[in-house]
């Protein structure tokens, strides 16, 4: 979860970094800001899946935890990792053009709009709702469902191993 939000993080760094004035590096800007709200989709389709199951379960706790759907979204979040490392790549090629002054300037008008660090705060937000939804699910019957609920946590990390391999 933490390297998770440190790539975010990263991304949201080198975006500033980026500088302004070229329609490419604004459309990075928008790409990132993209990446970034899809992910965060993305992780609230997880949630809501895992949600839907733990209350599946309470209902009829006979048929068993299933999170099946949750892995599949998970999947999904998986494929965004792969376009942010497409955007990360994009990034580094235009960071060593770009001039301080360029920088400081970006990094100002992205400050005023507010539109990448709200991008950020909702991942955030919706990655700390999923934490508190995997939490609930893995306390069902006692825990009793807690493979489940890790064999979901390992396939969530490895969906966000794209995300992790940003920071390196």
């Amino acid at each position: 979860m933490k390297r998770f939000l440190s790539a975010a993080g990263m991304i949201l760094l080198s975006v500033i970094l980026i500088g302004c004035g070229h329609d490419t590096r604004e459309g990075l800007i928008q790409d990132t800001i993209g990446m970034m709200n899809s992910a965060s989709t993305q992780v609230k389709n997880i949630t809501d899946r895992v949600k839907e199951a733990t209350d599946r379960f309470a209902a009829d706790s006979k048929k068993g935890l299933d999170l099946s759907d949750a892995v599949k979204a998970a999947d999904e979040l998986k494929k965004t990792g792969k376009k942010a490392q497409e955007i990360k790549g994009a990034i580094d090629v235009y960071r060593t053009k770009i001039t301080p002054e360029d920088q400081r300037v970006n990094a100002e008008k992205q400050k005023q709009s507010g539109e990448l660090s709200g991008a950020f705060k909702k991942l955030v937000d919706r990655k700390n709702d999923l934490r508190e939804a995997l939490a609930v699910a893995e306390k069902m019957e006692g825990g009793k469902e807690k493979a489940k609920v890790d064999a979901l946590r390992e396939k969530i990390v490895e969906a966000e191993g794209p995300y992790e391999s940003l920071t390196r």
